[in-house]
């Protein structure tokens, strides 16, 4: 469950709720899901948990409710009804777009923080791929040199060498075969490393 205070700067929340304070004379204080009071203006802390000329929760767009809204008009004459609600709808739109901005700006910082990691992860396990492209080019020139000496022992038999020639060519059909992937694996992981540096340079 996330908490408003983890993803809201409470200064510029404040900032917010003062300014409208002091435009429409009235108060409030902004209560999180938790019972803490976040931000008081316009009265003292005494009479916050008291007013409730209106209420409304800050909720997420998954539901999720993250704090409410009281407030009211603390000194002064009762102002009517239409202009109390005047007042807290302009407070509720004004937060509401505050704390769905803020909770995305918060997606997308983890969003982002987890791709880095991701391709954090990705440049190792290329880095390890490479290495394993690496054997695959040394086993292919084993497999000429056995190629070659199956071929020569072939010679060696004549006749009686056919066994060996038939070795000799699949042996080297395979290291050719292996040694075109290898180069394509290799090609593919340099474009892949390649993609990834100018990621982690942007």
């Amino acid at each position: 469950m996330v908490r408003i205070k983890d993803f809201c700067d409470l200064h510029k929340l404040e900032g917010y709720v003062s300014n409208w304070a002091g435009a429409t004379g009235f108060a409030a204080a902004v209560i999180s899901a938790e019972g803490d009071m976040l931000v008081v203006c316009g009265m003292d802390r005494e009479t916050a948990k008291k007013l409730r000329d209106f209420e409304f929760q800050l909720v997420l767009e998954d539901g999720q409710v993250i704090g409410r809204v009281v407030g009211g008009a603390a000194d002064g004459p009762e102002p009517s009804e239409e202009i109390m609600k005047a007042g807290s709808g302009l407070l509720r739109d004004v937060l509401d777009l505050f704390v769905h901005t803020s909770y995305e700006e918060f997606k997308n910082k983890i969003a982002f923080e987890d791709l880095k990691e991701g391709i954090d992860k990705a440049a190792k396990l290329i880095v390890q791929a490479n290495k394993d492209t690496g054997q695959i080019g040394t086993f292919c020139n084993k497999q000429k040199i056995l190629a070659l000496n199956a071929s020569i022992e072939a010679a060696r038999a004549g006749e009686h060498g056919r066994g060996f020639s038939v070795v000799a060519e699949e042996v080297q059909g395979l290291a050719v075969s292996m040694s075109a992937t290898s180069k394509s694996i290799s090609a593919t992981l340099g474009e892949l490393t390649d993609t990834i540096n100018k990621m982690h340079h942007e």
